[in-house]
């Protein structure tokens, strides 16, 4: 140890002065530099100098509370030193004695309780090996600078989850992600530099070996069941109290790209809650130039995990939830994949009657509209050989692969026969069905003059018929439950226009969330009725796999309920999602596993209850009819959005059978609609029934009074379309609820 001066003032006491190691940055913040100031001794005078401490001077288990003073500073070494001079003028520390120098460093916040003495010398100064640690003194920080960071810290944390929400609603690719962190980064020190460690990208989910239809490799990932349901369902489960998940399964194909085969296979699954189907995920992928090989190896390890769920359930919390298989949601090629059936084009192709088709004119034809029922018991003995090639792995589920497997009316009625009514029959077909080219003209002309009568809750506006081999499924959908009625009528021939309304009735008492199983029969009824039909107006020829499944469509409704409740269109808009991921064609698999992984890793958003309205769009523009309040442009409600903006969305059918146009909203004590009734409402078509028992009337004159009613006081939204001299209004029918989605 180096020996050591005493001061004039300060001999005999023995107190030493220890740097503070745990609180260095809070430190470093409040002192700018550090300064050295020599002692020399005079016979006169000294001046004094203190120093924060050297490298030699520092003992990491020394008290927070003691500095050490050196003459000998190394300089190179800033970071560990502190100056106290910066209140003080060094002229004033000289003249200091040990009692002020720790008045100082007290009143700086620094705590001196455990110092004996001052020793101070011309050489250096070190610190004794037996020092007692005050171990309080570790807490020790400037509150100021600790509550700064704190604040800074949790403004990067949230700029992060902000950035990591923004990432994912929009793909935004990592190098575009990385590039904004390192622009940002300069701001906020905490956030990355990098996009995957912003988004958590992980590729841990193992990649197995499959091979394809063509025996060519293919690979496979499997997530699992129980922990993608623990991930996306949680929220639900709570939110209803459940005691019994009814699961349904999807699986179909993917296209990924236009100049390749390469295509995705996934199994898709998702809750129905109150007949509401929640956003599907993913639970299996499949990646190939065609479908896998072989159903069994596909789906073993699927069945393998559900078995065991349907079994012992799924824990949430302290709850064991019962595991429920509703239905496969697929479209015919699907189904004759997991199902080990004969295709579409089979002779034995039909899945819920054992017909046996018929050629006509080339074409394969199931007219029989009575034939033998299939049953489960039947499939699962194979009663019809024909229809089988091979043992379904689904069986080990002790689901019914007849009953628990529908028919749904996305691929089978939208792309189906309603596609091959516009295009097969109407635009291309024989010269007795076709209509000419000035007819598909003035009813283009018609469709497209109803764009601004469209609701918001249609994605998709009307296109020219010329267009039609680019339309979409929810435009065939648009098309047959609500624009096509109105455009056709006075156009098209009498006879296919009362044959296509059977068509457009049955489908709408079945899409009646409310009254669809009530009207299973009626609907039957029209159904064979337009099959049965078909022979009369399009020929022989026309009574085809996708024409025949209609007579078999009721049945379903009657296990499942509404056409929407098993409907295949929200896992469409999920494999969508799933293509859009996709940067480039380099390992889409594995590509799709780290953009699954980011986005399980954003933070989960629960929609709001929408029994409850939400206002936007303050104004003061009236109508208030008396009534004081704030007022608001639009409202959603009941899974519809209203505004009183534009043509479309302020139509509303009150319970009492009133239609009225929404003109304002306001929200006091009790949130009030404003409002006119139609004074005049009529059917607007007699066949196959009366439109008023749908709710669909032809509505005129508008009351010049408005009256205040009760957002309660609405049953549905309303779709008025202009015809003639009046409206034709339509219920909305359908809504995309989603009780549920991740960024």
């Amino acid at each position: 140890m180096s020996s050591v001066n005493e001061h004039p003032e300060t001999s005999g006491k023995s107190s030493r002065w220890v740097k503070y190691r745990s609180v260095k940055k809070a430190v470093e913040h409040h002192m700018n530099t550090v300064y050295v100031n020599e002692y020399e001794s005079s016979s006169s005078d000294k001046r004094r100098k203190l120093n924060a401490g050297s490298d030699t001077a520092v003992n990491s288990t020394a008290c927070s509370g003691n500095i050490v003073c050196s003459d000998h500073a190394d300089k190179s070494s800033n970071s560990n030193t502190v100056s106290f001079t910066d209140m003080y003028e060094t002229n004033s520390v000289a003249n200091a004695t040990a009692e002020e120098i720790s008045g100082l460093l007290e009143s700086d916040g620094y705590c001196t309780s455990g110092c004996d003495s001052v020793t101070e010398n011309d050489d250096s100064s070190t610190v004794e090996d037996n020092v007692d640690v005050d171990t309080e003194t570790e807490s020790f920080c400037d509150h100021s600078n600790a509550a700064y960071d704190e604040n800074e810290y949790k403004e990067a944390s949230q700029l992060g989850d902000e950035l990591v929400d923004w990432a994912g609603k929009h793909n935004v690719s990592q190098v575009a992600v990385s590039g904004l962190l390192k622009i940002l980064s300069k701001y906020h020190s905490s956030l990355p530099k990098d996009a995957r460690t912003l988004l958590k990208t992980t590729s841990l989910q193992p990649v197995l070996p499959m091979k394809d239809m063509l025996n060519n490799p293919g690979e496979y990932v499997y997530f699992g069941i129980e922990r993608q349901l623990h991930r996306h369902l949680f929220n639900t489960v709570s939110e209803h109290s459940l005691d019994q998940l009814q699961l349904l399964f999807n699986v179909d194909g993917l296209p990924l790209f236009r100049s390749s085969s390469k295509q995705f296979w996934p199994i898709l699954c998702a809750a129905c809650v109150d007949d509401v189907i929640t956003k599907p995920f993913v639970v299996a992928v499949f990646c190939g130039n065609s479908k896998p090989m072989s159903a069994d190896v596909f789906l073993g390890d699927f069945i393998s995990e559900l078995s065991h769920l349907q079994q012992s359930g799924v824990r949430f919390g302290e709850t064991i939830v019962k595991i429920c298989v509703k239905g496969f949601i697929c479209d015919a090629p699907a189904r004759a994949f997991i199902k080990c059936i004969k295709g579409h084009s089979g002779y034995y192709a039909c899945e819920k009657c054992e017909d046996r088709g018929k050629q006509v004119n080339k074409k394969l034809t199931f007219p029989n509209l009575d034939a033998q029922l299939r049953s489960d018991e039947s499939f699962l003995h194979q009663t019809q050989e024909e229809h089988h090639k091979g043992v379904s792995p689904l069986i080990a589920l002790n689901v019914g692969l007849v009953t628990c497997v529908p028919l749904e009316y996305m691929h089978l009625i939208c792309l189906g026969v309603m596609r091959k009514l516009l295009m097969v029959h109407w635009l291309r077909g024989e010269h007795n069905v076709r209509i000419s080219m000035q007819m598909a003209s003035l009813i283009s002309d018609h469709m497209l003059e109803l764009k601004p009568y469209i609701c918001s809750e249609f994605n998709r506006k009307p296109r020219a018929l010329r267009d039609i081999d680019r339309w979409k499924a929810v435009e065939f959908r648009l098309f047959l439950c609500y624009i096509g009625p109105v455009v056709l009528r006075g156009i098209l021939f009498s006879e296919l226009y009362h044959h296509f309304m059977l068509l457009h009735v049955a489908v709408v008492m079945l899409l009646d969330p409310l009254h669809a199983r009530e009207r299973c029969e009626d609907a039957s009824q029209l159904l064979r009725k337009f099959v049965s039909q078909l022979h009369e107006l399009y020929g022989a020829d026309s009574v085809v796999y996708t024409m025949h499944s209609l007579i078999h469509l009721t049945d379903d409704v009657k296990q499942f309920g509404a056409l929407d409740s098993y409907s295949a269109f929200p896992f469409e808009n999920e494999l969508g999602q799933l293509k859009r991921l996709l940067r480039n064609g380099k390992a889409p698999l594995r590509q799709l596993c780290r953009r699954l992984a980011e986005h399980s890793n954003a933070r989960e958003r629960t929609v709001k209850n929408n029994s409850w309205p939400v206002l936007s769009g303050i104004h003061c523009n009236g109508p208030t009819c008396g009534t004081l309040g704030v007022q608001y442009n639009s409202m959603q409600y009941l899974g519809y959005t209203f505004s009183v903006k534009g043509t479309a969305d302020c139509y509303a059918l009150l319970k009492c059978g009133k239609i009225v146009k929404i003109v304002n909203f306001i929200d006091s004590a009790t949130l009030s609609v404003i409002g006119h009734a139609f004074e005049e409402k009529s059917s607007f078509y007699s066949y196959p029934c009366d439109s008023q028992a749908l709710n669909v009337f032809k509505v005129n004159h508008l009351c010049k009074d408005a009256f205040v009613f009760s957002h309660t006081d609405i049953a549905r939204k309303c779709m008025m379309l202009p015809w003639k001299k009046c409206f034709i209004c339509y219920p909305l029918l359908h809504v995309e609820h989603v009780t549920r989605q991740e960024v």
